[in-house]
């Protein structure tokens, strides 16, 4: 997690999924299907490889640097993503500001705030962003 740019890109990331939590996309009507068993297996082959990763980048942002929890987090959320999935979309029905996107949204801040490019810029500290996000509260 020493590479420039690398939580920055997963930070954004993770905002997009905050942000896709909120927003009711329930209106899409055009959603085309695959003609044959190939393209399907396509299509849920590519999207389980991003959530995958989102989910890994999340962790090991979550472990700050830690190689225990992040394994921890990895062999945790898996049986909870597979076996809790039905009780993680009612929890998210139900409250999705609080449980999905605020909690996604501090880490995703706190992910991109961390990142060594930002380390490097004199102007950015990460007392500053906290300090402006109290303002604006």
């Amino acid at each position: 997690m020493a590479v420039p740019f690398l939580k920055t890109m997963g930070g954004l990331m993770l905002i997009g999924v905050a942000i896709k939590i909120i927003v009711d996309e329930s209106g899409h009507t055009d959603v085309v299907a695959k003609e044959n068993l190939w393209g399907a297996v396509a299509s849920i082959v590519t999207a389980d490889a991003l959530m995958s990763l989102d989910n890994v980048i999340a962790i090991a942002a979550a472990s700050e640097g830690s190689m225990a929890l992040t394994i921890f987090g990895l062999a945790l959320s898996v049986p909870i993503v597979v076996f809790g999935a039905g009780l993680v979309m009612l929890t998210l029905e139900r409250f999705p500001f609080l449980v999905g996107a605020a909690l996604l949204g501090w880490v995703a801040v706190d992910l991109i705030a961390e990142d060594p490019l930002w380390a490097k810029q004199a102007w950015f500290t990460f007392d500053m962003l906290g300090s402006a996000l109290s303002r604006a509260a």
